[in-house]
């Protein structure tokens, strides 16, 4: 269940977006909602965007990489997230370095991925 979240529009707003979806669900919606991302991720520095329109989304926090399940949920959530920055053609996920993969060895995404 997407629950809104108001940031500042301009060059950051991929990663205003991403560092708001890393926060997780608060208040009352914490008891209700989960979310795919692992908790204890941050956003390292920010969601760099290159001129493909492929961004960066390098997250930290010394946490075990995640199921291919688990993945494609993380991966699917992240999609609909950045898809409010109409800049974006797909993005990549570094957990700590190492990037996260999907079945197939894909480790770019489009992002329809989370089309529902």
């Amino acid at each position: 269940m997407p629950e809104p979240v108001y940031v500042p529009r301009g060059d950051q707003l991929g990663s205003s977006l991403v560092d708001a979806l890393l926060k997780g669900p608060f208040g009352r919606l914490a008891q209700v909602q989960r979310s795919a991302v692992p908790p204890g991720l941050e956003l390292d520095l920010s969601v760099s965007l290159g001129d493909d329109g492929i961004g960066e989304v390098n997250l930290i926090g010394g946490v075990s990489m995640p199921t291919e399940e688990d993945a494609e949920l993380m991966v699917a959530q992240i999609a609909r997230t950045l898809s409010q920055d109409s800049t974006y053609a797909g993005f990549r996920i570094t957990i700590d370095g190492e990037p996260v993969t999907l079945p197939g060895g894909l480790t770019t995404f489009p992002m329809d991925r989370g089309a529902a």
